[in-house]
């Protein structure tokens, strides 16, 4: 280190900002706000900094191995002088106009004073600084895509005995989702499951709730991506989520939820699961997660035979293309039409993990396409029922015919000897109980909305002295929603390369 302290002062400058910032910068806001100092991070700027500021020497040595920076190359790089360009030598007009200014010597002398700046008060050292620089070695490597080396830095950050204090929890539950994207993209997230239930054992002894809910979703989602659905239900039966988790972490819960309850062929609390979960993502940042919950959120509508609003699909864009041609399709109940849809996007249903339930939408297009003929038709024969519905075998009219009459969804009778089906007069859907169930599901969803703002709400004191004033509480306000926006900004757009 005595060799670094000869290098001259470095500012090593990133994207607009500096890493300076994060000495100064609080360690519960720097962990909201990583995103930051992420963005425009380079192997030297990092590099540079850690062998400044980091006094642990052998845990330089580490980060420096897996950031890959030899800091003794940087030194020479720093300290080799520049050849100094000669000075063109003054005119004799410009020795006559200096001589005749008595003034120019002081005034050049207050140009070269550098203006006084206020040192700002370090308030983020030691291990803390510590697990901030580390983690930021790991962020760097994954986007790197240096996947054996964010391993190795992922896994020396969850295990390392220094950040098991209360205050380190937030860092280790950020360095286990990091390492679980990492895992995940080299294919061994499923076999490294038992390690995070061994981590979730200890979250859960250390009452460590923040740890819990991340540990939890990567879990949750290891079964999901080796479509071991009964697993995934046996460990959400199995564990309670906890309350004081954070929003983002409640939403990739909710969507995880909701994805394993219409595997389940609950349709009805899937679509209320996933509503909760776009609800819960941020409005304006958190595209990819969004896109992703609302992709799933019309399949399950298509299942229950709802239509879902034109409008907001074509806001997400391109994306939800493949899920406009079968929204068409099941609107118009054409088979043909369903089968092209199919074709066409099969790759893209299967990397969207949404191929089990379009599949199901089958037997849902040729009920859609059967209430059609029932409105346009009196009665009707076996035989042009299956043309119009396009089967492939003319036999498979009737049965499909008594099952829909069976479950409901149509309203008629057969004949068994004429071998034709008799449409009956459509019902008044006011005089059944229909209304009355869908009015009781939006008063539940409405409910449990409002419960969640009163929870989240935030009270003023009921007696003694106000704790801060106006001035206090605006820039309170103020610190609050730029944090916040920094959150939306990195937690759930984190996801959008594939992680929710």
């Amino acid at each position: 280190n005595a060799s670094v302290s000869t290098c001259r002062p470095m500012r090593v400058k990133m994207n607009g900002d500096t890493l300076e910032e994060i000495r100064t910068t609080s360690f519960s806001k720097l962990l909201r706000t990583l995103n930051k100092h992420r963005k425009g991070l380079t192997q030297q700027s990092l590099g540079a900094f850690i062998v400044k500021h980091i006094k642990n020497a052998e845990f330089v040595a580490q980060l420096t191995q897996f950031l890959h920076y030899d800091p003794e190359a940087a030194m020479k790089v720093e300290t080799t002088p520049a050849t100094p360009s000669p000075e063109p030598e003054p005119s004799p007009q410009t020795l006559t106009e200096d001589a005749a200014s008595p003034n120019s010597t002081s005034e050049k002398t207050a140009e070269k004073k550098a203006p006084v700046v206020a040192k700002k008060k370090i308030v983020t050292g030691g291990t803390q600084l510590e697990g901030i620089v580390h983690l930021l070695v790991l962020m760097h490597a994954l986007d790197q895509r240096e996947l054996d080396t964010a391993r190795e830095c992922g896994l020396a950050l969850v295990t390392r005995e220094a950040y098991g204090r209360y205050e380190l929890f937030p860092l280790v539950a950020k360095g286990h989702y990091y390492l679980s994207r990492v895992h995940e993209l080299i294919g061994q997230l499923g076999a490294e499951r038992p390690f995070y239930l061994a981590a979730y054992r200890t979250a859960c002894l250390r009452h460590d709730e923040i740890g819990q809910a991340t540990i939890m979703n990567i879990v949750t989602r290891s079964y999901l991506l080796d479509k071991q659905y009964q697993h995934a239900a046996s460990f959400m039966e199995h564990t309670k989520f906890p309350v004081s988790a954070p929003s983002t972490q409640r939403a990739r819960h909710l969507h995880y939820l909701g994805k394993l309850a219409s595997v389940q062929l609950d349709y009805p609390l899937a679509e209320r699961l996933l509503t909760q979960a776009l609800n819960k993502a941020p409005r304006n940042t958190a595209r990819g997660f969004r896109t992703e919950t609302y992709k799933l959120l019309c399949v399950v509508q298509l299942l229950r035979g709802d239509i879902p609003a034109r409008q907001t699909m074509k806001k997400y864009g391109s994306p939800l293309a493949p899920y406009i041609a079968l929204a068409r399709a099941l609107r118009s109940g054409q088979l043909p039409a369903f089968k092209q849809a199919m074709g066409d996007h099969k790759s893209t249903f299967a990397k969207d993990g949404t191929a089990i339930l379009v599949s199901r939408l089958h037997q849902c297009v040729i009920m859609a396409g059967l209430r059609r003929i029932c409105i346009a038709y009196s009665a009707l024969t076996f035989p042009d029922i299956a043309a119009r519905l396009h089967l492939e075998n003319p036999e498979d009219a009737e049965c499909i015919v008594a099952k829909a009459i069976q479950t409901g969804a149509i309203n008629a009778t057969i004949d068994h000897e004429g071998g034709y089906m008799v449409s009956q007069a459509s019902t008044d859907l006011y005089g059944t109980y229909e209304p009355q169930e869908a009015f009781h599901e939006r008063i539940v969803q409405c409910t449990d909305l409002r419960s969640e703002l009163v929870r989240a709400m935030r009270y003023k004191r009921s007696h003694g002295p106000s704790a801060e004033t106006d001035e206090e509480r605006k820039q309170r306000l103020e610190a609050e929603a730029e944090i916040q926006e920094a959150i939306d900004e990195e937690d759930l757009d984190e996801g959008d390369d594939g992680d929710f």
